[in-house]
């Protein structure tokens, strides 16, 4: 496998002097780094970050999940401005079953079934798909609320997110 180039990337974030020991991490923010796509060795050196709660990917031109971490721990994940389709979403029920927040503004979710497809995911209590084409399905915030029971939410009347009470 060669050296992922997440890593190379998080590398000269810290600095070459500095020893990356990824479990000491709960919180990893990666916004703006261009990813577009995870590689073997990138879902490996993510799954090193075993006390991983908290990964942020806004910004990264991420246009699929594949190669997603394992992340058990995983509680909050942030993909706003990215190109990922409903299909990859589906992706996390597997990867991060005990997920709790999960922001995806501004994709390419365009089907209610893509994003109700989540409800697999037990804990999941804050969502926001803002700015995805699904938020003009007419009916769309009431088909996701009754799917996802888990979620607790109020729904602004001039937005289209989801939001923690």
């Amino acid at each position: 496998m060669s050296e992922s180039k997440l890593k190379q990337q998080v590398q000269s974030m810290v600095g070459e002097d500095q020893d990356i020991i990824p479990n000491e991490f709960s919180n990893l923010i990666l916004d703006e780094l261009q990813i577009v796509k995870l590689s073997e060795a990138d879902k490996a050196f993510l799954e090193e970050f075993t006390n991983l709660q908290s990964l942020s990917m806004n910004s990264t031109s991420l246009v699929s999940l594949e190669n997603f971490p394992n992340a058990p721990k995983l509680q909050k994940l942030y993909l706003d401005d990215n190109k990922l389709k409903g299909s990859d979403i589906a992706q996390l029920c597997a990867s991060a079953e005990n997920l709790e927040v999960l922001y995806v503004c501004n994709n390419q979710l365009k089907e209610v079934e893509e994003v109700t497809q989540l409800a697999q995911l037990n804990k999941l209590n804050v969502l926001d798909i803002s700015n995805n084409e699904v938020c003009n399905a007419e009916g769309y915030r009431e088909k996701v609320f009754e799917a996802i029971s888990s979620l607790e939410v109020s729904i602004p009347k001039k937005s289209n997110s989801f939001y923690l009470n």
